[in-house]
């Protein structure tokens, strides 16, 4: 992953996934994370992305999970705002 000949490859080209995917986070008004299935050849990718703002998660499941959690806690919020707003 480190110094790769192939384009994008390198995780320090900016044609990579570290450098691309932080622009698209900032870029979007909807919850983006990062998924990065593997072992501990993947560190310093999920380390960049991380520094980035990329909220990146080390299994499909823990990603899955937490973007539940968003969601639940969004459509709560909305139901204590009108709750209280309509009093």
């Amino acid at each position: 992953l480190l110094d790769s000949p192939r384009p994008g490859f390198d995780i320090n080209s900016e044609d990579s996934v570290t450098h691309q995917l932080p622009k698209l986070v900032q870029d979007k008004d909807k919850p983006i994370i990062g998924i990065v299935d593997g072992g501990s050849l993947y560190d310093p990718m999920i380390e960049m992305l991380k520094d980035r703002g990329v909220c990146t998660f080390r299994s499909c499941d823990q990603g899955v999970k937490a973007l539940g959690k968003y969601i639940q806690a969004r459509l709560n919020s909305e139901y204590i705002k009108q709750k209280y707003r309509n009093g």
